[in-house]
């Protein structure tokens, strides 16, 4: 029985060298640069995934990447509207006159345009656009409008 349990303890003794023979490193990790050639010189490896730049940072301008507001504060002649954010580019806007409207905002740091759709309202639904020009927190310029009324115009300001 002895003689079993020792042949059995030789043969594992010797499968595990015979294994840690095939597997460099495996017994404890690798001491030293493990990737010289001969000669010694260093071979250069690609940077690992976690340290490359997002593919969208060099094809987009800084002008597009502009983090957009959670409040804008939208004047158009003696309406305003308090448009809150949703989400990506859209708000919902409140008007003073308790209208409801859907916005799509774009912004850059020299220009904002803002798509208006009304989904609410106590007289006709417009769907406007406004666009200017943009200044630190504030923007302004001339709406636009598509529908009841195609055609009409007018100055706007927003600030935030």
């Amino acid at each position: 029985m002895r003689l079993v349990a020792a042949f059995a303890c030789a043969v594992i003794l010797i499968s595990t060298v015979a294994l840690a023979q095939l597997q460099p490193g495996s017994t404890g990790g690798t001491i030293g640069k493990t990737d010289k050639s001969i000669s010694g010189s260093e071979q250069k490896s690609e940077p690992s995934g976690g340290a490359r730049h997002p593919e969208h940072s060099k094809t987009q301008s800084p002008d597009e990447r502009q983090t957009l507001p959670q409040r804008i504060r939208l004047i158009q002649g003696s309406y305003s509207a308090t448009l809150r954010h949703l989400g990506g580019n859209a708000y919902q806007a409140t008007w003073n006159d308790q209208g409801v409207s859907r916005m799509t905002v774009t912004m850059t740091t020299v220009s904002m345009t803002i798509q208006r759709q009304d989904v609410s309202g106590t007289g006709p639904l417009w769907s406007v656009t406004y666009s200017g020009t943009r200044t630190g927190n504030t923007a302004s310029g001339t709406f636009n409008t598509t529908n009841p009324i195609n055609g009409a115009q007018g100055p706007w300001e927003a600030s935030w």
